[in-house]
């Protein structure tokens, strides 16, 4: 069997699934559809997530090889947004039972005349195996197709920042995030519909805390800029958590602590549990008039869509 054909078996077999546990939405348009389930998506909170999957359906329904639609299911079929406690050739297997849909998604968009479109989902594939030069190569291509997407912006930038992090290349996440401010100045004016206000200074903080000459304070400015916009609770606890990590190597452990705290009052998740206790700890070292040692325990990276 043909790549092609083989990847519209699966794009069918993905479209019989989810039409045999969701209804049809009539009388909404693909295009209505479509911004109903991205902001679906932008306000998952923890648990269930079937009514994105649901509103992704019926634009397959009525369009079955729309590109960023099979794009999101994809994405969430195959879990390319998360490699937590997974190893190498893990990752490696499911980034390639993905291939053939990632072809038809591809083609399909070229045939819609969305070349953007169709290097963006290239770029952010070949990200996800750290192939970064191909990666911004592609993403490249995409701005000269469309220069004032925040999307493809921001994309660029987050890949900018994975190549400096493997690289230990300071210059490298700092033009990444340069490109994000970028693309927050333009959604000043041309909001995006894949990006709140929130976003863009949770990936500048995590950006600013992979620094090898980080700034502390910067850091700590950029976390508390993301809680007073950020509404998911997920991404929240998170935050809490990073913020206590910065505070800790700051020497404020009893602010370490307290936000240790209010991560683990959302979410009960190791990292924030590690990090309470390093930072009761160092109060413990504190009062004893000791230097406490840096560990670092951080939250998820970036793995947008």
């Amino acid at each position: 069997m043909k790549k092609t054909n083989r990847g519209r078996v699966i794009l069918l077999s993905i479209v019989l699934c989810l039409d045999a546990s969701f209804p049809s939405r009539a009388g909404q348009s693909v295009d209505e559809l479509f911004i109903k389930a991205i902001t679906t998506q932008k306000n998952l909170e923890f648990g269930d997530s079937s009514g994105v999957e649901r509103l992704l359906s019926a634009i397959l329904e009525q369009d079955s090889t729309h590109p960023k639609a099979l794009w999101q299911l994809t994405f969430r079929r195959y879990r390319l947004f998360d490699n937590a406690g997974e190893t190498l050739s893990q990752q490696a297997a499911k980034l390639a039972a993905a291939a053939p849909m990632i072809q038809t998604i591809v083609a399909e968009a070229r045939q819609r005349g969305d070349q953007a479109f169709a290097h963006y989902v290239l770029g952010r594939y070949a990200g996800l195996y750290d192939a970064f030069d191909r990666a911004l190569a592609e993403m490249d291509q995409a701005l000269a197709a469309e220069p004032d997407s925040v999307r493809y912006r921001v994309v660029k930038g987050s890949i900018l920042i994975d190549k400096g992090k493997w690289e230990d290349d300071d210059p490298s996440i700092l033009q990444g995030m340069q490109l994000i401010y970028e693309a927050r100045r333009i959604a000043e004016t041309s909001p995006s519909l894949y990006y709140k206000t929130a976003d863009y200074y949770f990936k500048l903080a995590f950006a600013n805390a992979s620094l090898e000459s980080q700034d502390l304070h910067k850091t700590i400015d950029y976390y508390r800029a993301f809680l007073q916009h950020g509404v998911n609770k997920r991404a929240i606890a998170f935050a809490w958590n990073n913020l206590s990590i910065a505070y800790r190597r700051l020497g404020d452990c009893e602010k370490a602590r307290n936000a240790a705290d209010n991560a683990l009052q959302i979410s009960d998740f190791s990292a924030a549990r590690s990090n309470r206790r390093y930072a009761r700890f160092c109060l413990e070292m504190k009062a004893m008039g000791l230097s406490m040692p840096v560990v670092s325990r951080g939250g998820p990276g970036d793995r947008s869509q």
